[in-house]
């Protein structure tokens, strides 16, 4: 079996500046239809993530719930606040970490969408 990897940014969430503090941001009503559809796509594709690699934020914490509660998927899940503050090359360690497997990692913009970026366009060398 080969890794396959699942990259997903958070769902829309409440403005930073009616949140208490980033980190506990919350989803707002259309982030949790948001969820619903991207679980919806993944069950629709037969994507079953085995292991989720997710941030510690209360708004991915969510994301992730709808995912599998859309999905019907079963994965094993860790938290980790390296997703939530680190690079790139940081998000890209914890997946080489990953044994072969269905991935899927829950972050945030700019990091996810920048290994999202790398890892399609160039492969992994601008990660080092």
């Amino acid at each position: 079996m080969k890794k396959c990897i699942v990259i997903m940014r958070h769902a829309q969430a409440e403005n930073a500046k009616t949140a208490n503090g980033d980190h506990e941001r919350v989803l707002t009503p259309y982030g949790r239809e948001q969820t619903r559809v991207a679980g919806q796509w993944l069950k629709d594709k037969n994507i079953k993530p085995d292991v989720v690699l997710c941030s510690t934020a209360t708004r991915t914490r969510e994301t992730l719930d709808g995912i599998i509660r859309a999905s019907g998927a079963a994965p094993s899940v860790t938290h980790t606040k390296q997703i939530y503050s680190g690079s790139p090359a940081d998000l890209f360690a914890l997946l080489q970490n990953e044994k072969d497997a269905t991935v899927m990692m829950v972050g945030h913009n700019p990091a996810i969408h920048a290994l999202a970026r790398t890892l399609a366009q160039n492969g992994d060398d601008n990660l080092r």
